[in-house]
This record gives C-alpha cells, sequence and structure tokens, in this order.
C-alpha cells in the first residue's frame, strides 16, 4: 500500500513470449564453461578487478615517466600613440626518480616588441635545471617508490585472485555438467 498499486506486466509488451524450439540443445563442457565464464557476475567481476589494478599500476609507473610540458601565452597593450606585444613560451621535461629526487628542464622564451614609429623588438631566452631531493621526508627508494611497490603486489593479488575465481568456475561448471549427464542417463535408465 505504501508504495501503490503495482503496475500491470505483459510479456507482449516487450515482443511477447518466446517461441518455443523443437529441438533440444546439446553442450559439451567445453561451451558450457565457456558460457558460464562470458555469464558469470562474480567471474566478471574478478576479471574486472584485475583490469583496474592492472590500470592502477600502468597510472603509477606513468609517474615516474617523463613528463613533457609547454605554454605559450601573448599580449597586447597600449595606447594609438604607444603599443607593445609580447609573446611567452615555455617548456621541458620533468622527472620524479625512484629515489625521491625530481628533476625539471626548461627553456623559456620572452619577445617583447613595440608598434610605433621607431619599432624595437627585445628578445631573452632562459634554460633553467632544477633538482630537488628531500633529505628527510620522502627520501630513498623505500619510501619514495612506496606507492609503484604497493600497486605491483596489487596486481599480482588480482591476478592470484582471478586465477582462483576461474579455477573455482571451472571446476563448479565442470561438477554440474557431469551431475546432469549422471542424472539424465539415471532417467535415461529408469525408462
Amino acid at each position: 500500500e505504501a508504495l501503490g498499486a503495482a503496475p500491470e506486466f505483459s510479456l507482449d509488451d516487450f515482443g511477447g513470449t518466446p517461441a518455443p524450439r523443437g529441438e533440444v540443445l546439446l553442450l559439451n563442457l567445453r561451451e558450457c564453461q565457456r558460457l558460464a565464464a562470458k555469464h558469470s557476475r562474480s567471474f566478471q567481476n574478478e576479471r574486472e578487478s584485475l583490469y583496474l589494478s592492472a590500470l592502477s599500476l600502468t597510472g603509477d609507473r606513468h609517474a615516474y615517466a617523463p613528463q613533457l610540458f609547454a605554454r605559450i601565452a601573448g599580449s597586447l597593450r597600449g595606447t594609438k600613440d604607444q603599443s607593445t606585444g609580447a609573446v611567452d613560451s615555455s617548456g621541458g621535461v620533468q622527472k620524479a626518480w625512484l629515489w625521491g629526487l625530481s628533476s625539471t628542464v626548461s627553456i623559456a622564451n620572452t619577445l617583447l616588441r613595440s608598434f610605433t614609429s621607431n619599432p624595437q623588438e627585445v628578445a631573452a631566452s632562459t634554460i633553467s635545471v632544477a633538482i630537488t631531493q628531500p633529505l628527510l621526508r620522502g627520501f630513498g627508494p623505500d619510501i619514495a617508490g612506496e606507492r609503484l611497490t604497493q600497486s605491483e603486489r596489487s596486481v599480482v593479488y588480482a591476478v592470484r585472485s582471478f586465477e582462483y575465481a576461474r579455477r573455482t568456475l571451472a571446476v563448479d561448471i565442470s561438477q554440474a555438467y557431469l551431475r546432469t549427464i549422471q542424472l539424465y542417463d539415471s532417467v535415461k535408465n529408469a525408462a
């Protein structure tokens, strides 16, 4: 009563009832296992869990790969008597290392131009290298690389869990298949 009256339901709204087929579908053990692996929710959850842990590991490994960056900006300022334009650009590469070190190499360019009766251009370029090594907190591969190590362990655990689920599913389906064959033979012998 709290939810209200249930709407009427009919299979005709969804294309009708399936037409019965006269033939018997015969499946061998391999086909039964293939269908069970395809339609088993727990098996699919284990497969997705393995995929997600491997995806997480890929992301953590990517954090230690060289990261490229670039930036460009322009501006135009002035009045009708004097105006200037500037273009700033920079780019470089940044890398984190497993022992906690982070390094950055960057190149920056600035171009300034004056648009007056006496046009002038000024250009400047800068190359910078920055290296940061923590001495206390976050120092060493045991601490700085812990996230990567934990991701690798998680993938190993997920592979073990997936293999256990795969074997368990295969055994359960094989047992059910053989029980069905046994029951079929019992009915056939009783007749």
